[in-house]
């Protein structure tokens, strides 16, 4: 995000609250907030998933019918059923990542969310059956996989629903809110205005409107709630630490253009209110700001290892820097040691930097 944490949480709260937030923003500062609550809703779906598969299996591994003597009931063995579970789990997190279900935002409705997890679990457990056909293993059965698929579903709806509402609290507490300009100034922006300021669970902290050229003003947009016009929206976004553009109004198609260009440049997301995305965003998923549905028109790209192995560089740097001027000495320190047969390895500690 583009607000820096210091700014964003900068209070009067007490120490304990300090010491609180550094905790839970801890690994966040690591790979950034959007990232960790990303990475952190697919490691709950892969262990949502696994015990579902543990349960289902273990069904299979440890119930034998009555009538049936254990040599002749095909079972499958540990290995295989880990295997299994976790061709299952891959196999569902890749649809569900194409479904949207890993956006850092609360912009799909309950509802929907739980409807995707369905048929993302479906699809899984399709991929699920074919594997187990094409390897020919008859140990686990086709109502074995149904049976996994509805287990999966539930684990996965629980899990889910928790997050959603730790998530909500985390967003009315303030804590990666996400900055949001509206571009346009007519009614449907305001009404939009207002549900970002009603509902700060979604995520969102609206900053003012951008006026596009020749538009007219709605009566209960406030002159002071005008940040400017479109064409400073370099000098906007850098004052106001702007994470998201929504266009609300009627905008042609070049100059929309001409914005994504610019949010390429300030590295910010741009969605629009469906019936004013155009062609921009016509193949884009819909999802939800509140009740508003709205189109992705340009997304920034989420370079998740380039942005790990960089802020790893900048502490590690940091970490050296300040040992060097705290103390004396080398900064790593490395001696020699006995090795096997008494080999020494490593270098004198003064060699050390």
């Amino acid at each position: 995000m583009a607000t820096s944490e210091h700014l964003r949480y900068s209070d009067n709260s007490g120490p304990r609250d300090k010491r609180l937030r550094i905790s839970r923003g801890a690994w966040r500062f690591f790979v950034g907030a959007d990232l960790a609550a990303s990475a952190a809703i697919m490691v709950g779906d892969a262990a949502s998933i696994l015990m579902a598969c543990g349960l289902a299996f273990a069904t299979q591994l440890y119930q034998a019918p009555t009538n049936a003597s254990p040599g002749n009931v095909p079972r499958t063995t540990i290995p295989s059923a880990l295997l299994y579970a976790c061709f299952f789990a891959l196999a569902f997190l890749v649809v569900a990542r194409r479904s949207g279900l890993y956006s850092s935002r609360l912009t799909i409705p309950a509802g929907q969310e739980m409807w995707r997890v369905f048929q993302s679990c479906l699809a899984a457990g399709l991929l699920l059956c074919g594997l187990l056909y094409l390897s020919g293993d008859a140990a686990i059965s086709r109502l074995l996989a149904a049976l996994l698929v509805v287990s999966a579903t539930a684990m996965l709806c629980l899990w889910r629903s928790w997050w959603r509402s730790c998530r909500t609290q985390q967003f009315e507490q303030g804590m990666d809110l996400r900055n949001l300009v509206i571009l346009g100034t007519n009614r449907l922006s305001y009404a939009l205005s207002r549900q970002m300021r009603q509902h700060r669970g979604l995520g969102y902290s609206f900053v003012g409107f951008i006026a596009t050229a020749d538009a007219a003003v709605s009566p209960e947009i406030g002159a002071h709630e005008i940040l400017g016009g479109v064409e400073t929206i370099h000098q906007l976004v850098r004052q106001h630490f702007v994470d998201e553009v929504v266009i609300a109004d009627s905008y042609p198609s070049e100059s929309t253009k001409r914005l994504v260009q610019d949010a390429r440049e300030l590295d910010i997301d741009v969605r629009a209110i469906a019936g004013y995305d155009g062609e921009a965003a016509a193949s884009a998923p819909v999802e939800y700001l509140g009740f508003f549905p709205v189109s992705s028109v340009y997304c920034r790209e989420q370079r998740a290892i380039g942005l790990c192995c960089k802020r790893a560089l900048d502490l590690l740097l940091a970490i050296a820097i300040a040992v060097k001027m705290e103390s004396e000495g080398p900064v790593l320190y490395v001696s020699e040691r006995i090795g096997k047969r008494a080999a020494c390895f490593g270098v004198s500690n003064s060699a050390a930097w």
